[in-house]
C-alpha cells in the first residue's frame, strides 16, 4: 500500500506516488525510507516498472539491527551442552533429506564461546 501527492503539471493536476504506508498503517514512509515492524526492517522501494512496495531489508535481534546476510552469535553456556546441541542438530539435518540441498556450515572460534550454525 502506498500514498500519493497531488501535484500541478502545467494546467493539469496529477497524482504522483510518494511513498509507502507502514505495516500498521499509521505512518507514511517516503521512497527510500525504512520502517521497523516486529523483528524486521522494511524499506519503501520503487521498482523498475513504477510499482512501490515495502521490502524486507533486515532483522532485529535483541534491539540490534542486522542487514541481509549479517549474522549474530548464539551463546552456548557449556562445552558439553554445545556438543549435545551440535550432535542433535547434525542428526536432524542428516535425517531430513530435503535439508541436504543446503550445505550446513559450523563455525567455532576459540576466542569466543559462540557456535554459529547457518545454511549457505
Amino acid at each position: 500500500m502506498y500514498y500519493y501527492q497531488c501535484e500541478r503539471d502545467g494546467p493539469y493536476l496529477k497524482q504522483r506516488p510518494k511513498g509507502c504506508m507502514s505495516h500498521d498503517k499509521r505512518r507514511q514512509v517516503p521512497i527510500g525510507g525504512t520502517d521497523d515492524f516486529g523483528d524486521y526492517t522494511y524499506e519503501c522501494r520503487q521498482k523498475y516498472d513504477g510499482t512501490i512496495q515495502m521490502c524486507s531489508v533486515g532483522c532485529i535481534h535483541k534491539g540490534k539491527h542486522y542487514k541481509i546476510g549479517e549474522q549474530w552469535p548464539v551463546r552456548i553456556r557449556s562445552a558439553s551442552f554445545s556438543g549435545k546441541l551440535l550432535s542433535r542438530l547434525l542428526s536432524f539435518y542428516l535425517e531430513n533429506p530435503i535439508l541436504l540441498r543446503a550445505p550446513l556450515s559450523v563455525v567455532r572460534n576459540a576466542n569466543f564461546p559462540f557456535l554459529n550454525l547457518f545454511c549457505l
